[in-house]
């Protein structure tokens, strides 16, 4: 059965990496056609930035979170599992909203001092709303992950995906008429778009899951512990 269970959930997420990659494959060459190569140099100043924003606040959460609650899951320590989640999307969501102020406060120091192009400050701006959003989606994600329930990761996936391009699909003609700095702020908007719909989506379908399955127990562990 447990065998199974990992066929069964590497195949959903195989599945959705496809799908997600055959979306992203579309919409980068949408996007090159629609706003350009000097467009597509300035989404691509921005989002490491992005990526260094996923890898601090929650890269390494995700796996630290999938394994303790599949360790308190196997246990039947389902008190544990919901303040193992409660502590890391705390933490998580403390330091993206901390990256979020630094990349807005700082975001002329970061496009001329770093990327040495004034025009990705309004884009940075966005860009940080998105970060305290992607360490909750990430950490409740790593939830699914320990229970090896793969199905709502997967959707989150593909949803962000097609949010994404849902988003620069209605803006880039209108905001391609005034100019390319609003061309790159449309694709902007669709990430931070994605991975507040796909946040939403799987907190909901957390606080659902819990509900469904009475994960409802006092946790055995104390604060402290939980997070050591």
């Amino acid at each position: 059965m447990r065998k199974k269970r990992i066929f069964a959930s590497a195949a959903i997420l195989t599945i959705a990496g496809i799908i997600t990659r055959f979306l992203g494959f579309f919409y980068r060459v949408y996007m090159s056609n629609a706003i350009g190569a000097e467009g597509v140099g300035l989404y691509q100043l921005v989002t490491p930035i992005y990526f260094l924003a996923w890898s601090i606040s929650c890269s390494g959460f995700t796996t630290t979170i999938s394994k303790l609650v599949a360790e308190e899951n196997a246990k039947g320590e389902y008190g544990n599992m919901g303040r193992v989640v409660k502590q890391c999307v705390a933490i998580t969501c403390s330091i993206g909203l901390i990256l979020s102020a630094v990349t807005y406060i700082s975001a002329d120091e970061i496009a001329l001092g770093f990327l040495k192009d004034e025009r990705v400050i309004i884009p940075l701006r966005i860009l940080s709303v998105s970060f305290p959003f992607m360490a909750i989606g990430s950490s409740v994600r790593g939830y699914f992950f320990g229970l090896q329930k793969a199905v709502i990761p997967a959707v989150s996936q593909v949803l962000e995906q097609a949010v994404r391009m849902g988003v620069v699909f209605i803006l880039s003609g209108t905001f391609l008429k005034k100019g390319l700095l609003f061309a790159s702020i449309a694709t902007i908007l669709g990430i931070v778009a994605g991975e507040i719909i796909s946040c939403i989506q799987v907190v909901i379908s957390y606080l659902a899951f819990k509900r469904k399955n009475s994960y409802v127990k006092k946790p055995s562990l104390s604060s402290g512990k939980t997070l050591r």
